[in-house]
């Protein structure tokens, strides 16, 4: 009976071990597993947040031809942030900050920089002006310029499933603030990797009288491709380019 009763407890002690040892070892199978896909994770957001830091250096102070000629072929060759600024010192009759030439000198630029990740990433780019009234220091804040290169789904029966989304870049207009960016917009695309905002000086001569420099800010925004109407409903960012490509 003695021996009986010791053989019992012999295997229920084996088993408490096997099971504490099993339990261990799954515990320790997941967290390896886990711990590489987080590190993975993180090595990849840590890699495209230093592209898109490096990228937005690149971005402002880029060269650009004064003549609408080539680099190659031009003489007058000068930073495009120097040409932002100009444009920003007087407002075009339009109402407009920037010159359309301008304008198409930024899109290229962009395009050029962000070339390697355009296949498989959507991004945005932006300058923030920071004016202050001069009557009261309230901040009339602004967006100076929104670029958005992204995509929507539209019909397209050679596509599995009858759809596809078709990605451009596009200017867009915006009446809201900074936050709705920060926010809206970015909780609808997914995981965004940021380039830290730059402060940019711009020189101010609607009042001739009265000129002064307007601090701005500037960064790049770039998250997997996808679907933007909603992060576009939420923000609401007007991108007449990007939202038409659903009327053809």
């Amino acid at each position: 009976m003695a021996l009986n009763r010791k053989g019992q407890a012999s295997v229920t002690d084996a088993m408490y071990f096997l099971i504490i040892i099993s339990g261990l070892a799954t515990l320790m199978f997941f967290y390896t597993a886990n711990y590489g896909s987080l590190v993975t994770t993180q090595t990849v957001k840590q890699y495209n947040t230093e592209f898109a830091t490096s990228a937005l250096k690149t971005i402002l102070y880029s060269s650009t031809a004064r003549d609408n000629l080539s680099l190659n072929e031009s003489e007058e060759i000068d930073y495009l942030l120097a040409v932002l600024k100009e444009d920003y010192a007087i407002i075009e009759k339009n109402g407009s900050r920037l010159k359309d030439s301008t304008k198409t000198s930024l899109k290229n630029n962009i395009e050029t920089v962000m070339s390697p990740f355009q296949r498989n990433f959507d991004y945005l780019y932006y300058i923030y002006s920071l004016k202050k009234s001069e009557e009261d220091e309230r901040l009339l804040e602004e967006f100076v310029i929104i670029f958005l290169y992204s995509g929507l789904s539209v019909e397209d029966e050679d596509s599995p499933g009858g759809r596809n989304i078709l990605r451009i870049g596009s200017f867009c207009t915006s009446n809201e603030s900074l936050d709705s960016i920060r926010v809206n917009f970015v909780r609808h695309v997914g995981e965004v990797s940021r380039a830290p905002e730059l402060s940019v000086f711009l020189p101010d001569y609607t009042d001739p009288k009265n000129p002064r420099n307007v601090r701005a800010l500037s960064s790049l925004l770039m998250w997997p491709s996808t679907d933007i109407k909603e992060a576009l409903q939420a923000s609401n960012l007007n991108c007449p380019e990007l939202q038409n490509l659903t009327l053809n």
